[in-house]
């Protein structure tokens, strides 16, 4: 479905890109692909293997979501897990963060969105899928078996366009 969505001249943000290998894989279809990741280390690996490849289109900052500014407008979103942090520090609630996103996006921009496994063991899912359910219109939705961890048996995976 992504393929199917993802046309060339596309603007692609990837909060949390961890690697960057999704951005890594798909950059000779986008015009360009920006890359958000809080850990260095994982920054350091994707400009490495950014620069191994010749990839002139794709950029990986390393700064929290909430320090990320521009005035780009992405075509696509994409937030994998990446809604809260696993330190537990995150400032912005999770309708602040939508609403970043929604700054951040084309007027007719895509979402591909997952779930964190802290909203299954918490019962956080359901107030997270009302406030995307408020911005968004569902394209596609799956849940998926997840073995990690353990006490999580699913994850909710959404493409989501918006209103």
């Amino acid at each position: 479905i992504v393929s199917k969505l993802i046309k060339p001249g596309s603007s692609v943000l990837d909060i949390g890109c961890n690697c960057g290998f999704i951005g890594l894989h798909i950059y000779h279809y986008v015009s360009s692909y920006d890359g958000i990741e809080i850990n260095p280390y994982l920054v350091k690996i994707a400009k490495e293997v950014q620069e191994y490849l010749n990839s002139t289109n794709t950029n990986f900052y390393n700064i929290d979501f909430i320090n990320y500014n521009s005035n780009k407008k992405y075509d696509f979103v994409f937030s994998f897990a990446s809604d809260e942090v696993a330190d537990g520090l995150s400032k912005l609630s999770f309708e602040e963060y939508i609403k970043k996103i929604l700054f951040l996006m084309e007027k007719d921009g895509i979402l591909f969105f997952e779930s964190q496994a802290s909203d299954i063991m918490n019962n956080t899912w359901e107030r997270k899928y009302n406030i995307l359910k408020k911005y968004f219109k569902i394209i596609k939705e799956k849940k998926i078996f997840s073995e990690y961890p353990t006490n999580v048996k699913e994850r909710v995976y959404l493409i989501l366009k918006r209103k």
